[in-house]
C-alpha cells in the first residue's frame, strides 16, 4: 500500500520548475518561518490555518510554501536539515488546491471524541503515521499528491508514495525530459 525511496535534491528540481513542489514548514520551533512566508507573499506562502486560528497561532502554525524558484528552493534545502522542519509535498496542483487538500488533515478525532490538532507536517510524525493507514485512508491523505518527503535532520531524506504511483525518480525524469523538449522547441521556434 505504501512505498518509500531515498530522495535527492537533484530529483526535486524538475518538480520545482514545473510548479509541483511544495513544502509545509513547521513554525513551532522556527520563529523565522512566519517572517519568511510574509516576505514570499500570499500567492506562494500561507498559513494552513484560517480565521481565528491563523491569527492566534501565527507563531507556531504550519505554513505552505509553493517552491517555484531557485532562491526559495536553496533556502528550503538548507532548512530541511534541521530537525522538525516540516515536509515536502510533490503534487501537480495549483497552490490553493494544495492548501485546501492539506487543511483537511489539520484536525482529527481523538479516541474520546474530541477534535485534536494533527501535526502530520512534522517529519517525525509522518513516517510513523503513514504505515498505520489502510488503503482508503492513504487514498484520502494522498489525494492529488504524488509523494510526501521527510528529512531526518541529518542529511537523509525519504519520500513516501502509494504503491502503484510512479516513483519520484521516474516522475522527475519524465518532467525533466518534457521541460527539455519544451526548451528545445522554444529555441528552434517550433
Amino acid at each position: 500500500m505504501l512505498a518509500s525511496e531515498t530522495l535527492t535534491v537533484e530529483l526535486l528540481a524538475p518538480f520545482r520548475d514545473a510548479g509541483q513542489l511544495f513544502v509545509v514548514l513547521d513554525a513551532c520551533d522556527a520563529p523565522s518561518v512566519p517572517v519568511l512566508c510574509e516576505g514570499v507573499g500570499p500567492t506562494r506562502a500561507v498559513s494552513l490555518y484560517r480565521g481565528d486560528a491563523e491569527e492566534r497561532y501565527a507563531d507556531i502554525a504550519p505554513y505552505l510554501l509553493h517552491v517555484t524558484d531557485e532562491t526559495l528552493f536553496e533556502w528550503v534545502m538548507a532548512y530541511a536539515v534541521t530537525p522538525g522542519w516540516g515536509i515536502l509535498v510533490i503534487a501537480p496542483v495549483a497552490f490553493e488546491a494544495m492548501r485546501t487538500h492539506l487543511r483537511k488533515f489539520l484536525k482529527v478525532m481523538g479516541p474520546d471524541g474530541r477534535r485534536l490538532y494533527f501535526r502530520f507536517y512534522d517529519p517525525r510524525v509522518l513516517p510513523v503515521f503513514l504505515p498505520t493507514c489502510e488503503r482508503a485512508q492513504l487514498d484520502q491523505f494522498f489525494g492529488p499528491v504524488l509523494a510526501y518527503g521527510t528529512s531526518d535532520g541529518e542529511g537523509s531524506a525519504t519520500t513516501y508514495r502509494r504503491i502503484g504511483a510512479p516513483t519520484v525518480a521516474a516522475a522527475s525524469a519524465r518532467l525533466a525530459a518534457e521541460q527539455q523538449r519544451a526548451a528545445t522547441a522554444e529555441v528552434h521556434g517550433a
